[in-house]
């Protein structure tokens, strides 16, 4: 077992069940990534846990099955820290900049490999990507529909909405690829520097205004331990 695998069994024997899946899930996104789903192995992905193989089929069924689950738990907390929070506020300007603000902190604190493994649909059964696909699609029309309202409202730029809304999805995922925690700037710098590039980018001058600071998330382990709970099973 490497020293890395012996740190994180430590940190496995010491936590709680929904902790575990957790921490499951981000170290075989991390493996997969960096081998390719193809290229990787449940013994790999075991001893990075630290945990055997045995040990590891207690909390999946397969690999597939769990590049399954890691999409899916992904998705669960796109929706938990990004859609349902800025859903909640009253204009479009201020649901498009929370949006923007809250999944790029999503991707810098928890979500850097998991949002890169959203590219490895390709080793889903048929259904598994269905269900994913419609998901994921669901976060888009989300998106689309907010900068609809705004061009409506005429306070975004002369852009077409639909390809306005991939790109804008494009740099957030791209964002987990160039993001390096130790950069010259602070998380927090990072996340106001983006939005505010964002936000330049989609919305005339009159419509800008000053990016606020967002309060973190609320109960975050409460948020993550409801998320997990449905990845079981």
């Amino acid at each position: 077992m490497t020293q890395t695998a012996k740190s994180t069994y430590r940190k496995f024997s010491g936590i709680g069940e929904d902790d575990r899946l957790f921490l499951i899930y981000r170290t075989a996104a991390r493996v997969i990534h960096e081998k390719g789903y193809d290229a990787t192995s449940l013994n790999e992905i075991a001893d990075a846990v630290g945990i055997t193989k045995g040990g590891l089929y207690h909390y999946i069924d397969g690999k597939k099955s769990l590049l399954f689950k890691i999409m899916s738990y992904a998705l669960d907390l796109l929706e938990a820290r990004v859609v349902k929070p800025a859903a909640e506020f009253p204009n479009a300007e201020q649901r498009l900049r929370s949006a923007i603000a809250l999944h790029t902190r999503l991707i810098i604190d928890e979500g850097i490999e998991l949002t890169i493994l959203l590219d490895e649909s390709a080793g889903l059964t048929a259904e598994d990507l269905r269900r994913i696909t419609k998901r994921r699609m669901a976060y888009y029309k989300f998106i689309r529909a907010i900068l609809q309202q705004l061009k409506d409202e005429g306070k975004l730029h002369d852009l077409d909405v639909t390809i306005a809304t991939h790109n804008l999805i494009g740099q957030l995922q791209w964002l987990a690829r160039w993001y390096r925690p130790k950069g010259r700037l602070t998380r927090e710098e990072v996340i106001a520097e983006f939005t505010k590039a964002a936000l330049t980018a989609l919305l005339r001058p009159r419509a800008r205004t000053v990016v606020r600071k967002l309060p973190a998330p609320r109960n975050t382990q409460a948020n993550r331990s409801k998320t997990l709970s449905r990845r079981r099973g």
